[in-house]
C-alpha cells in the first residue's frame, strides 16, 4: 500500500500542485493511509496480537541484537553464526521467569505474581497507573485481583499475612496497609514468624524477619523490588541507575542527614 499506492500518489500530487490540481491525489493518498490504519487496528485487535512478557535478562537482549546484527550486516558465511546467537536471545526472552513478588519504591503497593501471570495486589483500590506498571513488570495482562482472594492470605484493615507455596517450600509475608503503629513487642514477635516483611513506614530495629525487611528505610535506598523466590534473589530499581546524578544526589543527601542526626 505504501510503496505502490501512497507514495506514487503523493509524488503525483506534489507535481500537480504546481498547476493547482493536486487536491484529488492528496485525497486518494489519504485514503491509502486510512486503509493502513484500519488494517493495523484490525490486526492489533486479534486474539494474541499483544503478549506481555517478563523483563528479559541483559544477556538475552545482548544475544538478540548481536545475532541480528551479525546476520544482517556481514556478507560472508560467518553471518550464519548469528542465527543461533539470535535464537538463544529469543529463547532467553521467552523463558525469562516472572518475579514472585513486586514492591513499589514507596512501599505502598505489593503484588504477588503466579507462574501463569495472575496478579494480586495488597491494595485493591490501586489506580490505573500502578496497575499498569505492575502488570508490565510482571509480564502479565491479566486483571489484578485483591490480595484477599489469594489462597492462604489472612488480612485485616491494618495488615496482611500471606503464605506462598513456591519452589518446594512455603514463604510467609507480613505486609502493612495503614500507618497504625503496632506495639513494638507485638511487631517483633510477628516479624520473627515470617520470612519477609513489607511496609511503607519505618519499622523498629526489633523487627527481624527470617529473610527480608523492606520498610521505608530500605526502600529509600533501593527503590522498588522484584523478588524471585526460587533463587532467593532480589533485584532493586536502583541497581541499574546508581550512576544517575539524581540517585547519587539523593544518596549524598541521605548520608548528610544521617551525619547530622
Amino acid at each position: 500500500m505504501t510503496t505502490f499506492v501512497i507514495m506514487p500518489l503523493e509524488a503525483l500530487a506534489l507535481a500537480l500542485d504546481l498547476v493547482g490540481l493536486g487536491g484529488p491525489f492528496w485525497w486518494l493518498a489519504g485514503q491509502g493511509i486510512l486503509a493502513i490504519l484500519a488494517l493495523a487496528h484490525f490486526v492489533s485487535g486479534l486474539p494474541g496480537a499483544v503478549s506481555m512478557m517478563p523483563e528479559m535478562p541483559i544477556w538475552s537482549y545482548a544475544a538478540f541484537w548481536a545475532g541480528a546484527l551479525l546476520f544482517g550486516l556481514l556478507q560472508t558465511h560467518i553471518r550464519y553464526a548469528g542465527i543461533p546467537i539470535f535464537l538463544i536471545g529469543i529463547a532467553g526472552m521467552i523463558l525469562a521467569p516472572r518475579p514472585d513478588i513486586l514492591v513499589t519504591g514507596d512501599g505502598k503497593h505489593l503484588a504477588l505474581v503466579t507462574a501463569d501471570g495472575k496478579v494480586s495486589l495488597l491494595r485493591g483500590k490501586a489506580g490505573d497507573f500502578v496497575r499498569d506498571m505492575i502488570s508490565e513488570k510482571a509480564g502479565s495482562n491479566a486483571a489484578a485481583t485483591p490480595i484477599e482472594q489469594w489462597p492462604g492470605a489472612r488480612c485485616t484493615s491494618d495488615n496482611c499475612i500471606i503464605s506462598i507455596a513456591a519452589h518446594n517450600r512455603t514463604w510467609t509475608i507480613l505486609a502493612t496497609r495503614t500507618a497504625y503503629q503496632v506495639p513494638a513487642m507485638e511487631m517483633a514477635a510477628a516479624c520473627r514468624r515470617v520470612d519477609i516483611v513489607m511496609s511503607d513506614r519505618w519499622l523498629p530495629q526489633s523487627c527481624q524477619p527470617k529473610w527480608i525487611k523492606a520498610d521505608r528505610g530500605l526502600l529509600e535506598q533501593t527503590g522498588g523490588l522484584a523478588i524471585y523466590l526460587a533463587e532467593q534473589r532480589v533485584i532493586t530499581v536502583n541497581e541499574n541507575r546508581a550512576h544517575m546524578p539524581w540517585v547519587q544526589a539523593a544518596k549524598a543527601a541521605q548520608q548528610n542527614a544521617d551525619l547530622h542526626q
